[in-house]
């Protein structure tokens, strides 16, 4: 089904996953949950066919961090900083192997769940800033001002510019 899924070992962590094309846009959700190499689920049907919506033939999904959890409450308590620091390298890798330039930013209010997902959004925006990825996200803000998830979105909702310097994840 996917062309592209990194995992740890135990596959308790994705780093990536999603199709290769020419023109590929670069997703950031909260955290994976259940696709995977051989199986979508909501979340990647949805940014895939946004993707698609937006004239690109390509899509990677990455996350702030990447443990596997299908609910952000069961995420670590404390941050794995080693799990941490192989996200923004993979990441890093993808970005400058695939000439990415676009990233939609689609999180919603779930990253107020652990403290620590500040300074996964701190180290992925100096990321995004350092190659000069445009951010957007699906539709406008949460009333919170996060980029919205887009599991339950329509798909009458536009690519907006989001101005990741400006944001605040409080």
């Amino acid at each position: 089904m996917f062309n592209l899924c990194i995992e740890n070992t135990k596959q308790t962590a994705r780093f990536l996953l999603g199709n290769l094309g020419k023109n590929n846009l670069l997703v950031i959700g909260l955290n994976p949950s259940t696709a995977h190499a051989h199986k979508s689920d909501t979340t990647m049907t949805k940014v895939i066919k946004f993707a698609q919506i937006h004239e690109f033939d390509g899509v990677i999904m990455a996350n702030l961090y990447p443990q596997r959890a299908t609910l952000p409450d069961n995420l670590h308590q404390r941050i794995n900083a080693k799990l941490h620091q192989e996200n923004l390298d993979i990441l890093e890798n993808i970005i400058l192997t695939q000439k990415i330039n676009t990233a939609v930013l689609a999180w919603g209010n779930g990253i107020r769940t652990r403290a620590y997902l500040k300074r996964c959004f701190i180290d992925l925006k100096l990321l995004l800033l350092t190659h000069q990825i445009k951010t957007q996200s699906i539709g406008l803000p949460t009333k919170k001002g996060h980029p919205r998830h887009p599991s339950r979105l329509s798909y009458a909702n536009s690519f907006e510019n989001f101005d990741i310097e400006r944001y605040r994840v409080l």
